[in-house]
């Protein structure tokens, strides 16, 4: 979503600059932009994006503490070569789309009840499975004490969950790849 985010504020300022278009019709434009701009067109704290991310759900609340260690490995590969190896090794997966559906059906279950850590285990990122350097560093994370490991985007980043800033300041000061850690909620 870097890119496609990227795209949204540009968008958005312009016609904030120019004052010439409806959301409407700015939401349009980013239609053709690109697949997921339209997402991030939205001013939600949080939200679940369906299609082409022009189908949003805004997300209550969150409660409780959550810390984010990104963890920066290998070097980014071309969006589209991702999406096209995702698309090969899905063509072997059976049923990939009901699990998909469950998991968005869990999340949203967890967050209308505001439990963080439901909300934790539901999180996903297709592309994990075609990150070669995702496992190096998703076993690192764990063996530091990170209960749940996502891939941003197609990649390199890599989020190491913690819902207590103590153990997420142990990893950080632990793991031997370029990192940040913040607060994410």
């Amino acid at each position: 979503g870097g890119g496609s985010s990227d795209c949204a504020a540009t968008l958005l300022a312009l016609n904030e600059i120019c004052g010439a278009l409806s959301f409407k019709e700015t939401l349009h434009i980013a239609r053709g932009l690109g697949s997921d701009v339209p997402f991030f067109m939205y001013d939600y704290r949080a939200m679940i994006g369906r299609g082409s991310g022009d189908d949003v759900t805004p997300c209550p609340e969150i409660k409780g503490e959550l810390y984010g260690l990104f963890v920066i490995h290998g070097k980014k590969e071309s969006t589209a070569r991702a999406y096209a190896l995702l698309d090969e090794l899905k063509k072997s997966e059976i049923n990939s789309d009901l699990v998909l559906t469950r998991k968005t059906d869990i999340m949203l279950e967890m967050l209308n009840k505001g439990k963080i850590t439901g909300i934790i285990d539901a999180l996903e990122n297709d592309f994990e499975i075609s990150a070669e350097h995702y496992n190096t560093v998703k076993a690192e994370l764990e063996g530091l004490g990170c209960g749940k490991t996502l891939l941003c985007g197609s990649g390199p980043t890599i989020c190491g969950l913690f819902t207590d800033i103590n153990a997420a300041d142990y990893a950080y000061n632990h793991i031997k790849y370029p990192s940040l850690i913040c607060r994410i909620n």
